[in-house]
């Protein structure tokens, strides 16, 4: 997964779950110089950025198991606000940024309502702040 963030003043910050072969992590990062390129004179001309590499800022949460991230959710409405839905748990995180670094804190942790669900997928309301649905099994959790 590759998600931006969808706030125009952090355009740079950008998350992954990735993986380095025998566990997955979920970063953020931040593409050095989008600012700079959206508003120098030559941004009319469309020749793409030489490749350089992201910093990582910060992780949220511990590495999981492979396969165990089902999506991870940038609210729209409260760009400051992510989620990380894995198979057994939803985690809310709430951002802070920086001129320099960024940190991140744990708010809110939900497991599916029984064992025998797993959560699937989710999607923040574009429109409501606070509203989160969660695919878990056969049904919808709002």
């Amino acid at each position: 997964d590759l998600v931006t963030c969808p706030a125009p003043e952090n355009q740079d910050l950008v998350i992954t779950a990735h993986s380095n072969g025998s566990e997955q992590r979920i970063s953020l990062w931040r593409m050095e110089g989008v600012a700079e390129r959206e508003h120098s004179p030559e941004s009319a001309t469309p020749l793409p950025p030489a490749p350089s590499k992201m910093p990582e800022l910060l992780q949220l949460g511990v590495p999981v198991p492979l396969s165990d991230t089902r999506a991870v959710l940038w609210n729209t409405v409260l760009p400051e606000q992510v989620t990380t839905v894995h198979r057994e748990s939803v985690r809310v995180w709430q951002l802070s940024h920086g001129a320099a670094a960024s940190s991140a804190a744990e708010s809110g942790h939900a497991s599916p309502p029984d064992d025998e669900r797993v959560f699937g997928c989710g999607r923040w309301d574009p429109h409501h702040a606070h509203a989160l649905a969660l695919g878990c099994g056969c049904g919808l959790i709002t």
